[in-house]
């Protein structure tokens, strides 16, 4: 981990955010007349940044048949619609790894104590 970033990708994990919804995604978005997130009994302390690669993964690195170039774009508009400032821009990617790398452990300890996730 580059020096330089150290104290922002620690915020990612230790800063604690009341009432973070912990899944902001595609699937938790119903559209309509109104945009409505569901799905709030997650509900936990936890941090912006944290949240944000969460969700600016799910929003535009899901689909594995884009093109890289244009989900990369697409990852661009995400967090500039955020108006993150150009140190949030040059940490994302290490934050969205560690998320994704969180989710995986997550996962495996599920699949290890549990069977399996329980939907």
């Amino acid at each position: 981990m580059n020096g330089e970033h150290s104290d922002l990708l620690g915020r990612a994990t230790e800063e604690p955010l009341a009432d973070g919804h912990g899944d902001f995604t595609p699937w938790n978005l119903l559209l309509g007349e109104r945009w409505v997130f569901i799905d709030w009994d997650g509900v936990a302390a936890g941090t912006r940044l944290w949240d944000l690669a969460y969700s600016a993964q799910a929003f535009t690195l899901n689909d594995t048949s884009v093109d890289p170039n244009v989900a990369g774009q697409s990852l661009r508009a995400f967090v500039d619609g955020y108006r993150a400032e150009a140190e949030l821009h040059s940490v994302i990617p290490e934050v969205l790894a560690q998320r994704t790398w969180a989710m995986y452990e997550m996962l495996i300890a599920t699949e290890r104590n549990l069977g399996g996730p329980r939907f």
